[in-house]
């Protein structure tokens, strides 16, 4: 998501959601939650959207949302953030012929994702709002829209990172996260074809959908039946079957054939979803919860707390494992990794990722 949808759910997506939130089953809901005063800020990323785990390691790796933001590296047991800058290349890897490597401050990352590929080392995928403005809407791209792809090496005392190329969206489309499959094909989510608008929202019309590239085909093509409002968070299973993509609506999940099969789909009752990870054979998701917002007339004010839950991938279970209240200064929750017994989180409206220790805090 945005710095700007902080506008849409304020008219939009909030009236989706409210009435389940408020609905929720009590029993359903965490012994334990986390206390705004609880949490660490490491400072230094600017809408620290997304978050993922270097495997055996101690290292994460943050996306940020805005213009000069782009990759960074937090090391878990230090608590300090670099930025993360790939080289300049001019050769870009035989699959991304005619590739251009954008510059530093026009690395606006949004979704990431991580293929290990061997004991320290794996492909970065990033979804990159090119240029030096701020990404406003998700329906009509402004700058360079790519999938940018680095490889990672992480066996020394730092990561560090090569580029290799990029993916250029079709006209028009805004990127949202992105997954890899082990044959290389690239899953890009789209939360709003041109032509739509966030007031769709209000009527759930289908605004979005997963688009497929492979080394086989020069371009993104869209996978029909994946239309959803508002397509958002992805996943695929570790045999590359199964697609999961978090909407406005909640989890779904989907054959990876082209058209694909709706295989399921479940509602989040106490907020919305947006990224989401593997945690072992868990997915793990996070945002925020709507139970304090009223019916009508609700604004960003009232997304005060976060849930952090987990996903049963067979049957789309979604389980809440944390509630808690956010940090002073953070707010619209995006993602939230459990890495190192601590809750990491990030956001597209902060200036520092927050964290605190789960030890005797977390729902068992």
């Amino acid at each position: 998501m945005t710095l700007n949808i902080k506008k849409v759910f304020t008219v939009t997506i909030l009236s989706i959601f409210i009435s389940s939130a408020l609905n929720a089953q009590k029993s359903d809901l965490p012994k334990y939650t986390i206390a705004s005063n609880d949490f660490s800020e490491i400072k230094g990323v600017i809408n620290p959207e997304d978050i993922i785990v270097l495997p055996n390691s101690d290292w994460l790796i943050v996306s940020g949302m805005a213009p000069n933001s782009g990759l960074h590296y937090i090391n878990a047991k230090s608590k300090t953030i670099h930025k993360l800058i790939a080289p300049r290349s001019t050769s870009p890897h035989e699959k991304f012929k005619g590739a251009v490597q954008p510059a530093s401050d026009e690395l606006q990352a949004h979704g990431v994702s991580f293929y290990r590929t061997g004991r320290a080392k794996g492909l970065l995928y990033v979804v990159n709002h090119g240029g030096k403005i701020p990404i406003t809407d998700l329906a009509n791209a402004k700058g360079s829209e790519t999938v940018e792809i680095f490889e990672v090496n992480y066996n020394k005392s730092e990561p560090s990172i090569t580029w290799l190329g990029n993916i250029k969206l079709p006209d028009g489309l805004v990127g949202n996260a992105v997954v890899s499959d082990k044959d290389g094909a690239v899953y890009l989510t789209v939360a709003l074809h041109p032509g739509f608008e966030a007031n769709d929202f209000w009527t759930e019309k289908k605004t979005g959908a997963i688009y497929r590239w492979s080394p086989d085909n020069p371009s993104f093509q869209k996978i029909q039946g994946t239309e959803l409002t508002g397509n958002n968070g992805i996943e695929i299973s570790k045999d590359g079957k199964t697609l999961y993509v978090v909407s406005m609506q909640g989890i779904s999940k989907f054959s990876n054939t082209n058209p694909a099969v709706l295989l399921g789909e479940n509602k989040i009752g106490y907020g919305l979803g947006d990224n989401i990870h593997w945690s072992d054979d868990e997915l793990i998701i996070a945002a925020s919860r709507l139970e304090n917002c009223p019916p009508k007339g609700a604004d960003f004010s009232c997304m005060k707390g976060f849930h952090v839950s987990k996903i049963i991938p067979k049957t789309l279970e979604i389980k809440p494992i944390i509630f808690g209240e956010n940090p002073n200064d953070f707010g619209g929750t995006s993602v939230g990794i459990i890495f190192k017994n601590k809750l990491w989180l990030g956001s597209f409206h902060s200036k520092g990722v927050f964290f605190t220790d789960l030890s005797s805090k977390i729902s068992k």
